[in-house]
């Protein structure tokens, strides 16, 4: 989970983190980061990064027994998994 407090938002706080985490994750033996993106605002934090969307599915298609369950958030578009290999 990646966030970032409103305060300091636009400092490039996220990506300094992700940058962190990604030289954490390579010196440790990683070859690979993932991470399931669930708006658009992490989404191009991470596409800025080198991360590559695998797979993504819209909010509008969660549903159970044919209720959709995540209706209110369909204008966030899509959860991503996204990989950068590192």
């Amino acid at each position: 989970m990646l966030a970032v407090a409103l305060e300091v938002r636009g400092r490039g706080v996220a990506q300094a983190l992700v940058e962190a985490t990604a030289r954490n994750a390579a010196s440790n033996g990683f070859d690979a980061l993932l991470t399931d993106a669930t708006n658009p605002t992490s989404q191009r934090v991470f596409a800025k990064l080198g991360f590559e969307t695998l797979n993504e599915v819209t909010y509008e298609s969660f549903a159970h027994d044919a209720t959709p369950r995540f209706a209110s958030l369909a204008n966030l578009g899509a959860i991503k998994l996204m990989e950068k290999r590192l």
